[in-house]
C-alpha cells in the first residue's frame, strides 16, 4: 500500500514540481522585466523588442491653478518632455494639465477635454490664468472619437469648484498590473516569440492591441530594426477618417477657436501622428489599409493653429521601437514647428 501511495505521489508531485520550475525559471530570467516595462507595446505583446524601457523620464510643470502663457491639455503620449522643450523654443512659460485619461470632472462624463475648455472660459476661470495659448493634443487614432462629435459649448460649473478640483487633483503614477510568478505571460512569451520568429515578414498580431509588420527601411535601434510594432487601435480608426468626420472636427475645433479668441487666447491643436501612420511609406504589406486622416485634414479652413500634415524626419528611432510614443528627437522637432508658428 505505501508503494502504491508513493507511486502517486510522485506522479502528481513531480508535475507540480516541473510546473512550478518552468514559471519561476521563465518568470526571473525574461517575462517580470516585460510586464513591469512602462513601455506598451513590449508588455502588452510579451517580446523583448529593445533595452530602451526609459519613454517616460519627464520634469513638466503640473497645472494646480496658476497663471502661464501656454496651457497644455493632452495624452500621456504627450506627457514626455514636449513642454519642456515647447518652453525652451518658444520663450514662453508651458504648464500641462493632466492625461486626459485621468482627467475625470464630476459633470464631464465623457471625459472630453473640449468639454473642459468650455467650462474654463464660461466659468471665468480662464480669466485668471490669462494664458496666451491653449494647446490642444490628442493621438490620431482618438482624434475623430473626441472631436468629431456633438460637443456643448454653453457648459459650465462654478468657479469654485473648478479651483478645487484643479488644485486637489493628484497627479496619478503610471500604475502597471502586479503579477505572481505564475502567470499566462510566461506561455505568452514564447507563443509571441515563435510567431514573430516564425512569421516576422508579415504581418502579425499578438494580441488584440498590438500587431507588427515587416518594414523595407531598418528605422530602429532594437533588436527587430525594420519591424513596425504598433497599435492594433492605430488601423481599426482609419473607418471612422471620413470626409464627413474629418470636416465636423475642424468645424467644432473653429467653434472652440472662437470661443477663446473672445477671451484674447489662441487655440493650438496638435493632432499627432499614429506611429503606424508616420512610417506608412515604408510598410512592405501593402495589403493594409493606409491613413488619409492629414491629407483630408489639410484641406479645410482651421481658425487655429497647427500642424496639418505628417512632419518626418531623418535618424532611427523616431517613435520607440518598443512604445506608441514620439522619441526625444521627435519631440524636440515638433515643439521647434509649433514655436515657428507663435512668432
Amino acid at each position: 500500500m505505501d508503494k502504491f501511495y508513493r507511486k502517486y505521489v510522485l506522479a502528481a508531485f513531480i508535475p507540480a514540481i516541473v510546473f512550478t520550475f518552468f514559471h519561476w525559471l521563465m518568470w526571473n530570467i525574461v517575462v517580470k522585466d516585460i510586464v513591469n516595462n512602462p513601455c506598451d507595446l513590449s508588455r502588452l505583446a510579451y517580446l523583448k523588442i529593445s533595452n530602451n524601457n526609459d519613454t517616460f523620464s519627464s520634469s513638466i510643470k503640473k497645472f494646480t491653478g496658476q497663471k502661464t502663457d501656454i496651457l497644455t491639455i493632452g495624452d500621456c503620449f504627450f506627457r514626455l518632455n514636449f513642454q519642456n522643450y515647447l518652453e525652451k523654443y518658444s520663450g514662453l512659460e508651458v504648464i500641462n494639465i493632466t492625461n486626459l485619461k485621468w482627467l475625470k470632472y464630476p459633470i464631464n462624463p465623457n471625459n472630453n477635454p473640449v468639454n473642459i475648455i468650455a467650462m474654463m472660459i464660461n466659468s471665468g476661470y480662464i480669466d485668471e490664468i490669462k494664458p496666451k495659448y491653449i494647446l490642444l493634443e490628442s493621438i490620431q487614432r482618438n482624434a475623430i472619437l473626441r472631436f468629431a462629435i456633438s460637443f456643448d459649448l454653453s457648459t459650465n460649473d462654478s468657479i469654485g469648484n473648478l479651483r478645487k478640483f484643479f488644485k486637489e487633483f493628484p497627479e496619478p503614477e503610471n500604475v502597471l498590473p502586479t503579477y505572481t510568478f505564475i502567470n499566462n505571460g510566461n506561455y505568452k512569451y514564447i507563443i509571441n516569440n515563435y510567431k514573430l520568429r516564425r512569421y516576422g515578414n508579415q504581418t502579425i498580431c499578438y494580441s488584440k492591441d498590438v500587431c507588427s509588420t515587416k518594414l523595407a527601411k531598418r528605422v530602429f535601434d532594437s533588436y527587430y530594426p525594420d519591424t513596425l510594432f504598433f497599435e492594433k487601435g492605430d488601423i481599426d480608426s482609419i473607418e471612422l477618417e471620413t470626409d464627413g468626420n474629418v470636416k465636423l472636427l475642424v468645424r467644432n475645433l473653429n467653434k472652440l477657436s472662437a470661443l477663446l479668441k473672445s477671451k484674447g487666447i489662441s487655440l493650438i491643436v496638435l493632432i499627432a501622428p499614429d506611429k503606424y501612420s508616420y512610417y506608412a511609406d515604408y510598410i512592405e504589406d501593402k495589403s493594409l489599409k493606409k491613413s488619409l486622416f492629414f491629407k483630408k485634414y489639410k484641406n479645410y479652413k482651421k481658425n487655429f493653429i497647427t500642424l496639418d500634415y505628417i512632419p518626418h524626419i531623418e535618424g532611427k528611432n523616431t517613435y520607440y521601437p518598443q512604445d506608441t510614443r514620439w522619441g526625444t528627437s521627435y519631440q524636440d522637432f515638433i515643439a521647434k514647428e509649433i514655436a515657428k508658428k507663435l512668432r
